[in-house]
């Protein structure tokens, strides 16, 4: 019930946190639990969830709710649909000799006219400033093959994951009101764009963000040669937009009627999470492996021994080594089946549950940097459509046997399947992911920092302090609020700036989480969860 958070909220006589799940949140710097929110009798729905309402007597209001599923979580031990094999080559061929990318010549590589005696010469491709040849092959990385998988074997899976990606994307198309695309400078969104059947390129308008300049200008090139309307735009980034959960709808004619239809747009959010498995990198909590739960227990023990002065709070690791368990009992019920070819990557499939089912995390910096996946949950209820979390897309990259090196080394799978799947073009135009270019082949842009500064924000309402204290010890919570109430006034937010460490009170947080970086690192998350509450508990 994410979409009515405020009206289920209000309807409660003395709403009550969840201390259990705020320990989660505090510890592991994301939820566990899927359908759990931080105030307790309120739920998300399950995935793969439908939530009916009965109505037994209208006139005494007399209704139940039950919570159906259609299908087991994620879909992963559902037995993989193969297509057949010439119905993939067919529809890869069909993208990959589209008339407007096979008639399309690549942007040419040119020295600038300033540079060409000087020691470092400078290169532009397509209104961008790009690597040099000479830094290009230097720069280039060693790759690093799956013993057990035969050449074409791998060959196979990177057409069934393009084959995948564009079925999602044609399904969208024609069944939903997808009026535009997002499209920038880097991989996702290209990817996305290769997938969009030619007949219904003319319908979309791409949109670019108009600070960033390197986006912008690649965004610019690819849309003016493929023929493809275009627009700039900057979004507004406030708290009250990171909080919204009402889908956006536009009144439309239709049949002569008045019809209230969802529009959507396409972007590329989630595709270098999971294509390119920078998901293990950027994870609040970096599990590669089930042995690396062992290694974090003792600094996430701690952590929570500061945080709260009672004991009747759920340890964060107990949870996790029982979500963990739960995890491996579905890789035991699917290699149960004898499907040889499925064999459920369990560490894969956790970090996919806290990218996409979290209810708070720090995943780029959480709330206080302005994060969209913060709060991923809100994702599904907004008129945005990404083929990156499309179920079938899902089911194969957890079930497939990807590579036992994809957390060491991201990118590198990537790489390859944009060398196996992509138009000759798109591999041809510079693109501003650097270990993406590296691994694919692509000319690097060198990226121009956008104009405007990352926000940062604060949470603002006094009340918010004044309840939350009594939930936490004094040592954590007044050598947080000093952290926060010194190191956080600068506006860059520098990790490095220990000005703070002087006041007895931040000392005496160090004392127990160990050092000053753990110290900094939970003042962030009380300044995320104190943004959430302010938003939707103070009002």
């Amino acid at each position: 019930v994410s979409s009515s958070w405020n009206a289920v909220r209000r309807a409660m006589f003395e709403p009550k946190l969840n201390l259990d799940l705020m320990a989660e949140y505090f510890v592991l710097g994301t939820t566990l639990s899927h359908t759990e929110t931080f105030v307790e009798g309120i739920h998300n729905l399950k995935p793969g969830g439908i939530l009916e309402v009965t109505v037994s007597d209208k006139i005494n209001s007399k209704w139940s709710l039950q919570n159906k599923l259609y299908t087991k979580f994620y879909g992963a031990c559902e037995h993989l649909n193969q297509r057949q094999d010439e119905d993939n080559q067919e529809h890869r061929d069909e993208i990959l000799h589209a008339e407007r990318f096979s008639q399309v010549q690549p942007p040419p590589l040119r020295q600038s006219l300033f540079s060409f005696h000087s020691k470092k010469p400078v290169f532009y491709s397509a209104g961008v400033q790009v690597e040099t040849p000479k830094q290009k092959k230097e720069q280039q990385l060693e790759v690093h093959p799956e013993p057990s998988a035969s050449p074409s074997s791998s060959r196979k899976l990177y057409y069934d994951v393009f084959d995948a990606l564009r079925c999602s994307v044609r399904y969208a198309m024609r069944d939903a009101s997808i009026t535009g695309a997002a499209l920038t400078g880097g991989g996702d969104t290209r990817l996305a764009l290769a997938c969009i059947p030619p007949e219904y390129l003319d319908k979309l308008v791409f949109q670019t963000h108009g600070k960033q300049h390197t986006d912008l200008q690649i965004a610019k090139w690819l849309t003016h040669h493929l023929q493809l309307r275009h627009r700039s735009f900057v979004p507004r980034v406030t708290m009250e937009v990171l909080h919204e959960q009402s889908s956006l709808r536009t009144i439309k004619q239709q049949e002569k009627q008045q019809a209230e239809i969802l529009e959507y747009q396409m972007h590329g959010r989630f595709g270098t999470e999971m294509l390119g498995f920078l998901c293990f990198d950027k994870s609040p909590i970096p599990l590669q492996t089930l042995d690396d739960i062992d290694k974090l227990t003792p600094r996430y023990n701690k952590l929570f021994q500061c945080l709260f002065d009672h004991d009747d709070v759920q340890h964060p690791v107990q949870t996790l080594k029982n979500v963990v368990e739960e995890m491996k009992q579905q890789q035991q019920d699917l290699q149960s089946r004898q499907h040889e070819e499925e064999n459920l990557d369990v560490c894969y499939a956790l970090q996919m549950q806290w990218y996409t089912r979290s209810f708070l995390c720090d995943i780029y910096g959480g709330l206080r940097k302005g994060s969209w996946f913060a709060m991923p949950y809100v994702f599904f209820t907004r008129n945005a459509y990404s083929p990156f979390l499309d179920a079938p897309l899902l089911r194969l990259l957890l079930c497939c046997r990807l590579p036992s090196s994809k957390a060491e080394h991201p990118y590198e799978w990537y790489g390859q399947l944009y060398k196996e799947c992509m138009p000759s073009l798109l591999l041809n135009v510079p693109c501003n992911n650097k270990l993406l270019c590296r691994h694919a082949g692509i000319p690097r842009a060198i990226k121009v920092p956008q104009k405007a500064p990352i926000p940062v924000f604060h949470p603002k309402d006094k009340k918010c302090y004044t309840l939350l204290r009594p939930l936490f010890s004094a040592t954590f919570w007044d050598g947080a609020i000093a952290i926060i109430s010194t190191t956080h006034k600068d506006d860059n937010n520098n990790n490095n700036n220990t000005s703070a460490c002087h006041y007895p009170q931040v000392q005496a947080l160090i004392r127990q989480v160990g050092s000053w970086e753990d110290a900094r690192l939970l003042s962030d998350r009380l300044m995320n969860f104190m943004l959430w509450y302010e938003s939707r508990m103070c009002d």
